[in-house]
């Protein structure tokens, strides 16, 4: 619990990550002002450019907070490797941390435990706003919160905390967070190439675990979309290889 604490404390004194969060959660709840309004507007007749479903709405805001909930997972271990000032004795932050808990298991543990609730936080942060934000501004016209509405929210936050995970294992894999942070928030926010790649092809549905996020969501069908559950699967996969793998470089690593 105390490598917990104290890594939780390292991560939130970042302020890219809270830089993160704070947009995420800005964007979402602006997002979801904006379509609300659309929505509203198209089922009163005063719009027809839109489509009037309100079905959706407030969930595929919180989207956005997939990639805040990436760049989480990366932070968590890219703060490790950045240089310390001069004053402080120069060499990275890893130096530290190792003087601070010397067992290296313990805390890159405390690290993936972290980042799974950093991701899973923030997501049902944007989700639980922007369902709020969306009910507010429908008024009459928001439609009941059903047990498949409910099980929805539960996939993006899971995705979101699967995908934290895996950033996470991957930036311990590679001692570098800039390559899993650019390729997993342009994922999330930009073009998905593994989603290109499976509507091309439906075996890379589990080439790449941005293929596999909107087969975990399952908002929408696709063709050759796996199922739920074997995409659920596929993407323990990945994390559980990333984190793994990580864990077993760490330990035949020098400092």
């Amino acid at each position: 619990m105390r490598a917990l604490v104290t890594e939780a404390r390292k991560l939130l004194g970042l302020r890219p990550a809270v830089g993160a969060v704070a947009a995420a959660l800005l964007l979402t709840l602006l997002l979801a002002w904006v379509n609300a309004r659309s929505v509203r507007a198209a089922i009163e007749g005063v719009r027809n450019d839109v489509d009037p479903d309100p079905a959706g709405l407030g969930v595929s805001e919180a989207l956005l907070s997939v990639a805040a909930s990436a760049a989480l997972g990366v932070l968590v271990f890219w703060q490790e490797y950045r240089p310390m000032p001069e004053d402080l004795g120069g060499g990275r932050q890893a130096a530290t941390s190792e003087l601070a808990v010397p067992r290296r298991v313990r805390r890159c543990l405390a690290k993936y435990v972290l980042a799974a609730l950093a991701g899973g936080v923030v997501t049902s942060l944007a989700i639980a706003e922007s369902t709020v934000v969306v009910r507010r501004v429908l008024g009459p016209h928001a439609p009941p919160m059903t047990a498949v509405q409910w099980q929805l929210c539960g996939r993006v936050v899971l995705y979101a905390t699967f995908l934290s995970l895996f950033g996470a294992g991957v930036t311990l894999v590679l001692r570098n967070g800039l390559i899993p942070m650019v390729y997993l928030v342009a994922s999330s926010t930009v073009v998905s190439v593994g989603f290109l790649l499976a509507l091309r092809w439906s075996w890379a549905w589990y080439l790449l675990p941005d293929a596999l996020g909107p087969a975990v969501v399952h908002a929408t069908e696709q063709p050759g979309m796996p199922p739920i559950g074997a995409a659920v699967a596929a993407m323990t996969g990945w994390v559980c290889l990333s984190c793994g793998a990580g864990i077993v470089l760490d330990r035949r690593r020098d400092v």
